[in-house]
């Protein structure tokens, strides 16, 4: 096997464990196994685990940009767009108690902060580009200060997740990313927003 397919192997078993058992409970030692390949190998490709998950964040954050960019490209209207983009982040799993991003904020704060700071910055500009169309199209009020808005989206899907006054004691069966994103939507429409709207979500 080609060194560029056995670091993609590595690379992919990796995300895979990861995500199904976390990053702190999977060792090098356990990877190595699951793949059949000695774990000298696997340090030939990568000094430590803390590179190995650096290299899977930061391909996870492009497989995300690619795909955000396709469906905005695909879709004409903002609110779809809006949507698809909420649609994207759920199916990443990225912002829930129990996601990656909580996982690499406890075991690994630093690859957390960039891997945070890229993710944020990332989702601003989308969705700032995209209260822009809205405004213009007249789906979204016109008096919206829309860099404002677009980082009380962010903040507000990421805050509903980590603060105790959204536990899950008292929002048992609540989904809650659906319920911000309801709200959001309704607070940044216009009327004919709130058609199109309601045809969408």
């Amino acid at each position: 096997m080609r060194p560029a397919q056995t670091k993609a192997k590595i690379i992919n078993k990796a995300r895979e464990m990861f995500l199904n058992f976390g990053f702190k409970s999977v060792t090098m030692d356990d990877l190595a196994i699951n793949l059949g390949i000695s774990k000298k190998t696997i340090y030939s490709y990568f000094r430590n685990k803390t590179e190995l998950i650096t290299e899977i964040t930061n391909q996870m954050l492009s497989n995300f940009t690619k795909e955000i960019d396709s469906l905005v490209e695909k879709l004409d209207e903002p609110i779809q767009q809006l949507y698809s983009i909420q649609e994207v982040l759920t199916k990443y799993n990225w912002i829930n108690k129990s996601s990656i991003g909580y996982q690499l904020e406890k075991y690994y704060p630093k690859i957390h902060s960039g891997f945070k700071n890229i993710l944020f910055q990332t989702l601003h500009n989308y969705i700032v580009e995209n209260l822009k169309k809205g405004v213009k199209d007249g789906v979204y009020r016109n008096d919206l200060d829309v860099d404002f808005v677009s980082r009380l989206y962010i903040y507000g899907l990421y805050g509903i997740n980590k603060d105790e006054l959204f536990s899950d004691e008292i929002f048992l069966n609540t989904n809650l990313e659906e319920s911000h994103f309801n709200y959001y939507i309704l607070g940044i429409t216009t009327d004919q927003g709130k058609i199109t709207a309601s045809n969408v979500v």
